[in-house]
């Protein structure tokens, strides 16, 4: 798999982004947002699918993941305003948005606020807040939370390369991942604890909790397309579906066989696929 091109973004108030691109730079933009635990080589999945459809795939880092700076008391319209500054650097007129998990709710929100230049909207096992989902994470989120932070803790430590190989591989065999997906997962965690873990801790507080915005809002031109796995124990799929009926225009998949890993390896193509039309 061919190294994706990284970089830094630098922010009117002093902090930067890092970001990471799958795909030509010349090629139509679509912006990925990561989950929780999670860093902008996730986007890492997209990477053939990017190839074949013709498109770069950017995910951003948010603030207190990996190496992009914290900023204090951030909200999710507050990185809103971070991703317009890195598009507005970029003069991308028009762009896609793609989130996944945690994700999913910072795809929404910059297609809310900038509904004249994204076209489509894709989420993969978004999660959200009771009031939009109608029911509670499921337990293996918190447990996951956990065994990521020890990863993240270990991760950048050479002796435990080979034990983290063998645990990506443990991955792709349990949860059928293909290919090297599960080393993909890890080394997003890993770079989502590489300051610690209160990134981690913030993005999951608003977007269980608070939005900050309704996705009834959403405008009904900008077409978006959900998929959720039936075996997802992290995002109930009952809730993924109320919110896909809280969003207008909104086209819902559920997978029977998938949970909340293979949901989006399974899918992530035909996502990009339809992001791209």
């Amino acid at each position: 798999m061919p190294l994706p091109h990284t970089g830094t973004h630098p922010l009117p108030d002093g902090r930067w982004l890092q970001w990471a691109r799958f795909g030509d730079a010349q090629a139509p933009p679509v912006l990925s947002f990561h989950g929780a635990p999670g860093s902008r080589f996730e986007a890492a999945m997209y990477t053939r699918a990017a190839a074949h459809f013709g498109v770069q795939v950017v995910c951003l880092s948010r603030p207190g993941f990996g190496l992009s700076t914290w900023r204090p008391q951030r909200r999710i319209a507050s990185f809103v305003e971070d991703v317009a500054s890195f598009v507005d650097a970029r003069d991308w007129p028009r762009f896609a948005v793609v989130g996944y998990s945690a994700g999913g709710a910072y795809a929404l929100g910059t297609a809310l606020a900038m509904r004249e230049r994204v076209s489509r909207v894709g989420l993969l096992a978004p999660a959200g807040p009771m009031q939009y989902t109608g029911m509670p994470m499921g337990p293996n989120l918190a447990i996951f939370a956990g065994a990521a932070a020890s990863v993240g803790a270990l991760g950048h430590n050479s002796l435990f390369t080979s034990a983290r190989h063998r645990a990506g591989v443990g991955l792709d065999r349990r949860f059928g991942l293909p290919d090297a997906s599960g080393d993909a997962f890890l080394d997003s965690v890993v770079g989502a604890f590489r300051r610690g873990p209160r990134g981690v801790v913030r993005d999951l507080s608003l977007v269980l909790f608070d939005w900050g915005f309704d996705p009834a809002e959403l405008d009904p031109s900008i077409a978006v397309i959900m998929w959720q796995g039936k075996r997802d124990l992290s995002v109930p799929w009952r809730g993924s579906m109320q919110l896909a009926r809280r969003i207008p225009n909104c086209e819902f998949h559920l997978d029977r066989t998938a949970n909340h890993f293979s949901v989006y390896t399974r899918h992530a193509d035909e996502v990009l696929g339809k992001l791209t039309r």
